[in-house]
């Protein structure tokens, strides 16, 4: 089971990733023939399940290290859904 702290430092990274492709989502030379908004959230939560692995120390244990890219990209979508959300506002 995650911490606390781990936790946090998951979502930490989570942002960081959800909010700098959010913003270069929005720079249309930055994104692909095939972005949509609709799909963003998948695509956020793929990155930060991605990016907990080039931040977070890889642990031998494999279940500990699936629940930090589970963490990661629920964590990741949430962000992600939510603003797209408030962008459509």
């Amino acid at each position: 089971m995650l911490s606390d702290k781990m936790k946090n430092h998951i979502a930490l990274i989570a942002y960081a990733t959800v909010s700098n492709l959010f913003a270069m989502g929005h720079n249309p030379r930055m994104r692909g023939q095939n972005f949509t908004w609709e799909r963003f959230p998948d695509l956020a939560a793929n990155m930060a399940g991605t990016q907990v692995f080039l931040n977070i120390p890889r642990s031998k244990n494999q279940n500990y290290q699936r629940e930090i890219e589970e963490h990661a990209r629920k964590t990741g979508r949430e962000i992600a859904e939510n603003l797209v959300r408030q962008m459509n506002e």
